[in-house]
């Protein structure tokens, strides 16, 4: 344990602080909240209760992190693999495969398919309505004799009906 004090950030670490320490009290610099000022213990409580059981969103899983830093720690990247793959020259790629020009050169674009989400958003889809107009949509609550009535040919969708009295009727006694 005394090595790794010696050494690395542990060293770095120590160091930086003797050197705050040594230094005047006029010469330290105010430090500012990184977080906002502390909960009380009312809404600490209901902070936590409101997150609830298991891992925060937006964490990773720690099998997969360790699994993602042995990989590249020691194999290249898939990502890696699949620009290599897109850059080499279709010929020796049909040559390194021994296959045909026209096999390596769909391999080319399959690997580019695969590699271009992470380099490039996709587009938003362009809608084609045509001059059609929209559909027209009328939901009434009410008595139904007030709704209008859709004409033969319209595209107007017209939804009556009653809203129920969602409470449980009183129970009388006699």
């Amino acid at each position: 344990m005394a090595d790794q004090d010696k050494e690395g950030l542990n060293a770095a670490l120590t160091e930086a602080m003797d050197q705050v320490g040594e230094m005047a009290p006029e010469e330290k610099a105010e430090q500012l909240a990184l977080l906002p000022l502390p909960l009380d213990e009312d809404e600490q409580a209901t902070e936590a209760d409101r997150r609830g059981p298991g891992r925060p969103a937006g964490s990773r899983n720690k099998r997969t992190e360790a699994w993602t830093s042995f990989l590249l720690s020691n194999y290249r990247s898939p990502l890696e693999a699949l620009a290599q793959i897109v850059a080499a020259r279709v010929e020796d790629l049909a040559a390194r495969l021994d296959c045909k020009r026209v096999e390596a050169f769909k391999l080319q674009i399959m690997a580019a398919k695969e590699l271009a989400p992470y380099l490039h958003q996709k587009q938003p889809v362009a809608l084609d309505i045509q001059g059609k107009p929209p559909v027209s949509l009328t939901i009434q609550t009410g008595p139904a004799e007030a709704a209008p009535v859709a004409q033969p040919g319209d595209d107007a969708v017209v939804i009556t009906g009653q809203v129920l009295n969602s409470e449980k009727p009183e129970k009388t006694e006699g």
